[in-house]
């Protein structure tokens, strides 16, 4: 191992922005005794905190090939606050994206380090805390990115990627410098506003009062700053937990006991069993149908129906979703300063699928179960949150959906965390502020045609004016004409623009679903490979993309067809159809 040159005392005194803009670093990196090369692979690692904003970084740049692109890393939402199971990170937690699969993996440093790319990423704690701090994020990563040339000189391409909750600093970057963005690569993110999904993250506390526990006030119960509202935030989560815990043993047999007043007037409705509440409740929020385990679609003996082995998904998937939820919750209501979850105006019938309602209308125990319960919501009392909260909470994160830079996205078609939704929504904003411009292509497309047939005809008459001529002098003059008309430049055809995004799902086997002899789905298991949880990919699925970052920041553009991705995702358990669409965003 060998360490370099001392410098940073020197940049830390006139900043890195300073230095660049006045060429006082040309010749040699700001190491400033931080950085260390590997000897056998030749991986330069840079250890140190930025000398602006003081926050930690780290940069990996494989000096023996390093092609010039630089991947910069942005992790997604972390609390501020340690709780059982979790400890908030200090420091530079992870370099690349992870894999939280059945063999978890911390980063891909080794794989993207041999493909010939740099790697950095910074600590995105701002005031001492995490919580939802993505629009100060930004200047970090600016500060990052510019400092990264005194480390890295020959970097010539960035790509500005990161997960989950770092969707909307990744896009907001890319927005606000795209001088310093050549690609953009966001997996399993919230791509457009957080408020969409808190939504539907709070309506499983709420619809889960109404159903099961009213003592949950959910999302209502947020706002309080510190550890008091995160105290309160686990409070609420606790009491889901107690729920699904029991569940599980009883996979929701028993017959509904709230709303008390109504099971006790209507003996009929006490009938419906909670899974059937529970089933609703996933459809409504839009938590999706298979799970790791369930594949909603194997029956067993115990699992007697298709949409119950769908519940028991909803049931894996929903403890994760409502942590995200309230913990997310919980600092984006301290960041607007108090609650902002609001379903007064909530028709829930609407949010109800029809096709979902026609496919699982026996777990939901038929048309009399679902109008029943859909009744209840309609009559039970909403939660209201101050009109400038709800406002200040949809104005969060900017995003306008105006950059041009390729853009790549990756998420599971189940994913239980961050809905595939948000995926798809970002494309579709994508696509409409593109729309403009496809439609003035697809004018001058037409408008070449026309002045090409033009063309031609004008070329067609003066060869048929030459066979023509009678006599010597006519022609003469008829071999001018057409030398004329060929003379003039031929049209030139306009370049198809296209709209630099792609998205990409890892999708699920058709089934995988394993049960025990009694015919109880065996929740141990290894479980499905591929499209479901958060952040778990194939190391092939997290290469392909990487790989494809790399080709877009050097050519500009996503050069992709419908038959060579057809074959593409068909070899990496992608979706091989372009068109494809996962859940929609119930907001």
């Amino acid at each position: 191992m060998k360490s370099t040159l001392k410098l940073r005392s020197f940049i830390a005194a006139f900043g890195s922005a300073a230095l660049l803009a006045t060429g006082l670093v040309v010749a040699s990196p700001a190491h400033a005794g931080i950085c260390t090369t590997d000897a056998t692979t030749g991986v330069e690692t840079c250890i140190s905190t930025l000398p602006v904003s003081g926050a930690a970084f780290k940069t990996m740049v494989p000096t023996k090939n390093y092609n010039g692109t630089m991947f910069f890393w942005n992790h997604g939402f972390r609390p501020s606050y340690d709780y059982p199971g979790y400890k908030a990170p200090t420091g530079v937690e992870q370099i690349t994206i992870s894999n939280t699969g059945p063999t978890p993996k911390l980063d891909y440093s080794t794989e993207l380090l041999a493909k010939g790319y740099g790697l950095a990423s910074y600590d995105r704690v701002t005031g001492g805390l995490h919580g939802w701090n993505t629009e100060e994020s930004v200047p970090l990563l600016k500060e990052l990115v510019d400092y990264s040339k005194l480390i890295a000189p020959t970097t010539k391409r960035n790509v500005i990627w990161g997960s989950s909750g770092a969707g909307p600093v990744v896009n907001m970057f890319a927005e606000k410098y795209p001088e310093l963005t050549d690609a953009v690569g966001l997996i399993s993110p919230v791509a457009t506003n957080i408020s969409r999904q808190l939504q539907s993250g709070c309506d499983i506390f709420y619809l889960l009062s109404v159903f099961a526990d009213p003592t949950i006030k959910g999302c209502a119960a947020l706002g309080a700053p510190g550890i008091a509202g995160h105290g309160a935030a686990l409070t609420e989560l606790g009491k889901v937990v107690a729920l699904l815990t029991a569940w599980k043993a009883n996979l929701g047999q028993p017959g509904l006991a709230y709303p008390a007043a109504v099971v006790a007037g209507n003996p009929a409705f006490g009938a419906i069993p909670q899974r059937s509440a529970l089933l609703l409740i996933g459809l409504l929020s839009g938590i999706p149908q298979k799970s790791v385990h369930m594949d909603g679609i194997t029956t067993s003996a115990v699992v007697v129906e298709q949409s119950i082995n769908a519940t028991v998904a909803i049931l894996e998937n929903i403890g994760e979703a409502a942590a995200t939820g309230i913990l997310a919750g919980q600092a984006v209501a301290e960041k607007i300063g108090g609650p902002f979850y609001d379903n007064s105006k909530t028709n829930y019938a609407t949010l109800l699928d029809e096709g979902d309602a026609g496919r699982y209308n026996l777990g939901l125990s038929g048309d009399d179960g679902i109008n029943g319960m859909l009744g209840v919501l309609a009559q039970m009392p909403r939660v209201s949150a101050p009109a400038a909260n709800v406002a200040k909470a949809a104005a969060l994160d900017p995003v306008k959906y105006t950059s041009t830079k390729p853009t790549v996205l990756l998420a599971n078609e189940n994913d239980r965390l961050v809905w595939p939704g948000q995926t798809s929504a970002y494309v579709a904003e994508r696509n409409a502020k593109f729309a403009p411009t496809l439609a003035a292509y697809e004018s001058a497309l037409a408008a070449y045609q026309s002045t090409v047939t033009t063309y031609n005809n004008k070329i067609t008459k003066a060869k048929t004016a030459v066979t023509n001529a009678k006599t010597a002098t006519a022609k003469k003059k008829a071999k001018a004409a057409l030398a004329s008309a060929k003379a003039k430049a031929a049209p030139v055809e306009p370049t198809k623009p296209s709209s630099n995004v792609l998205a990409l799902y890892a999708m699920a086997p058709v089934e995988y679903t394993k049960y025990t002899a009694t015919g109880a789905p065996d929740l141990a298991d290894v479980g499905a490979s591929s499209g479901v949880g958060h952040e778990q990919f194939s190391t092939a699925q997290i290469i392909a993309m990487a790989e494809m970052l790399d080709a877009a920041a050097t050519s500009g553009k996503l050069d992709i067809t419908l038959e060579s991705f057809e074959i593409f995702g068909a070899g990496l358990g992608l979706n091989g159809d372009l068109d494809y669409l996962p859940i929609p965003l119930k907001y």
